[in-house]
């Protein structure tokens, strides 16, 4: 089914991350948003705990597509198209303002800075 309407999640049974945990945050703010209620069915501290109980029927999950990459590639998830998804989130390299970043500290930020926006469509470089 293609443009499944966020309203129809309300009849489905959602595996969760934990409380504190960045993908349930921003899950239940995308759905307070929308004012849907969700029904948890279960709650694990992993990601690979979801994946397994989705492929075992148990209800659908949240996560981010690099999680999954693996079980969508062997087509045992498949990304339902849900309108309003997917679920951005914002990730930033942080690091303290008056220490100077090591070599290897320093090549890393700028590998991340460089190779985001390849990775993640509408990702934007550094803001120093």
């Amino acid at each position: 089914m293609r443009g499944i309407p966020v309203k129809r999640l309300e009849r489905e049974t959602f595996l969760v991350r934990e409380p504190g945990s960045g993908t349930r945050g921003a899950m239940e703010r995308f759905f307070a948003a929308h004012h849907i209620a969700i029904n948890r069915g279960m709650e694990t501290d992993t990601s690979e705990a979801i994946k397994q109980a989705v492929q075992a029927g148990m209800g659908l999950g949240i996560m981010s597509s690099h999680t999954a990459e693996l079980e969508l590639e062997a087509k045992r998830l498949s990304i339902l198209d849900v309108q309003d998804f997917p679920i951005i989130r914002h990730w930033h390299v942080v690091h303290r303002k008056n220490k100077r970043l090591s070599s290897v500290a320093q090549a890393f930020r700028e590998f991340l800075l460089k190779e985001a926006p390849g990775l993640m469509p509408g990702i934007t470089g550094a803001k120093d």
